[in-house]
């Protein structure tokens, strides 16, 4: 289904998953990429509360969830045992698509600049119901090998996610903004477009 009516690109399908179906998509890297830096990014279409949108489950620190808790929030559930970092915005309408983009960068020495989340091309979210806690340098279970990647879902099959996923990208060693996803229109509403991976020239802020 199209996300927009909007006359440019046009994501032609999405998936939907039925958690009772147990559909989440899995696969695992051969080779290691960058676990400390990297850029999630989908359209997502929710039906119920508290499920995982997308998870790299390593052990210890290099846990790594996305997902929805019980209240309806984005919650980034993280290995170092926080739970610290959930917004306090809530996502309730099961009518709608909206854009998530989750840009890690653990290198960076303010802690803010660790975890940006982006809904619709919107500012970086800054509210949360606590201070959020990312460890410096910490290394996800993100792009490496032996390490099960979970499009809709959880290493728990009661966590699948339950709607719709579209255009779903994970970029490896770069945190990028959401203009490298998507565009706002002239009537101000966030719509897809086709993703080239940006240059550090091109005008496109990382």
């Amino acid at each position: 289904a199209a996300i927009s009516e909007d006359t440019g690109y046009q994501i032609s399908k999405s998936i939907r998953i039925d958690p009772g179906s147990n559909p989440r998509l899995k696969r695992t890297p051969s080779t290691d990429g960058n676990g400390r830096t990297f850029t999630f990014a989908a359209w997502v279409k929710k039906s119920k509360t508290c499920h995982e949108i997308f998870s790299a489950p390593g052990t210890g620190d290099s846990y790594f969830v996305i997902g929805f808790d019980s209240s309806d929030r984005m919650h980034i559930a993280v290995g170092d045992g926080s739970d610290n970092n959930v917004t306090n915005r809530v996502f309730r309408d099961p009518s709608a698509w909206f854009h998530v983009v989750v840009a890690v960068d653990t290198t960076q020495s303010t802690q803010s600049e660790r975890l940006r989340i982006h809904i619709n091309g919107g500012a970086q979210e800054t509210s949360f119901n606590a201070s959020p806690s990312f460890i410096s340098q910490v290394e996800f279970g993100v792009n490496q090998k032996n390490i099960i990647h979970y499009i809709g879902g959880d290493s728990g099959t009661s966590d699948n996610h339950d709607g719709y996923l579209a255009d779903v990208h994970l970029i490896d060693g770069l945190q990028l903004s959401p203009a490298a996803f998507g565009e706002f229109d002239d009537a101000g509403v966030w719509n897809p477009k086709a993703f080239a991976l940006p240059t550090p020239n091109d005008g496109t802020t990382w």
